[in-house]
């Protein structure tokens, strides 16, 4: 397999896994802050998951679960992520069709 398939398919790993493990820390927090009951996750925290490859588990969380939707920083902070994350991935994708790699 190509040095660029391979760069591909671990960087769409890191993103799913990321994402997944977002969306759980997500569902996670929601679920103590409306029973308080427990420690809560930082806000740092989950930005942290967001910026760091778990943007699309970041977007889906807060929609699905209607969890940090009313602070504005968390929203920027989430579309830019994904922003910037989609735009690497498609750039892998177009290297990976030229047969080109850094």
């Amino acid at each position: 397999m190509e040095k660029e398939k391979i760069l591909l398919i671990i960087y769409s790993l890191y993103l799913l896994i990321s994402s997944l493990i977002t969306l759980i820390l997500y569902k996670h927090d929601k679920k103590i802050a409306v029973t308080n009951n427990g420690m809560r996750i930082k806000e740092k925290t989950l930005l942290e998951m967001v910026v760091f490859g778990g943007a699309i588990g970041g977007l889906i969380g807060t929609y699905a679960f209607h969890h940090k939707s009313d602070k504005i920083y968390f929203t920027i902070t989430t579309f830019l992520s994904l922003f910037l994350q989609l735009i690497i991935l498609c750039f892998m994708i177009f290297l990976c069709v030229r047969g080109e790699i850094l």
